[in-house]
């Protein structure tokens, strides 16, 4: 499921935070089936620790004790092969050494380390040379569907809902302090009819 709107401040990264527990809702609530699902959450900008080497960021979450017992040995080997991370994680060199997609793929199989019900990703391909994302999103696409997750994710570039996403959810740009407004429609769909005017104009346009 991919997360798509016009101007900024319709809410869809405050959408994950609630999601992940970060906030709260001010109002109503959310619940997530089953209650106890595992999140893990992808960034804008990879959060990468300069002090770790390559393959301690990567297998980072054995390092904290509250998720210690959830690392996957065999899920992390498996990615890193898929994700064609190995030799990246066996070279030398410091993290500032890696490229963007490299240190992307990087989060990304930290993430899905502890075998997550729910992946989260906000813009991840900000930034990312367009050969780069695709390589980005095609590996995420065959990720999320060999391990049944369900993925949330946000952009603003349409040709990224066309790639990755089997349902889309419009948020209303006028979302701020009154609320957002949503409509939600499979892909196809909402290309072909899309629910609003700037709908209609974010899925023409190439960012």
């Amino acid at each position: 499921m991919l997360f798509r709107s016009g101007p900024s401040g319709s809410g869809k990264t405050t959408f994950l935070r609630l999601v992940s527990g970060v906030e709260r809702p001010r109002f109503g609530s959310l619940s997530i089936s089953p209650s106890n699902a595992s999140v893990s959450y992808l960034q804008q900008e990879p959060v990468l620790f300069e002090h770790l080497s390559r393959k301690e960021n990567a297998r980072y979450f054995t390092l904290v004790q509250s998720t210690k017992s959830q690392f996957d040995e065999v899920t992390f080997q498996r990615l890193s092969v898929k994700l064609k991370l190995t030799p990246v994680l066996e070279a030398p060199g410091g993290m500032d050494e890696m490229s963007g997609g490299e240190r992307q793929r990087l989060s990304l199989l930290r993430a899905l380390s502890i075998r997550p019900r729910i992946l989260l990703l906000d813009e991840p391909c900000t930034g990312l040379d367009v050969g780069v994302k695709l390589e980005f999103l095609q590996m995420l696409r065959e990720v999320v569907d060999e391990f049944g997750l369900l993925a949330l994710y946000v952009t603003h570039h349409a040709e990224e809902a066309d790639l990755v996403a089997d349902d889309l959810l419009y948020l209303s740009p006028n979302g701020r302090g009154a609320g957002a407004v949503a409509t939600l429609l499979p892909t196809e769909e909402a290309f072909e009819h899309p629910p609003s005017v700037e709908a209609a104009q974010a899925s023409m346009s190439p960012d």
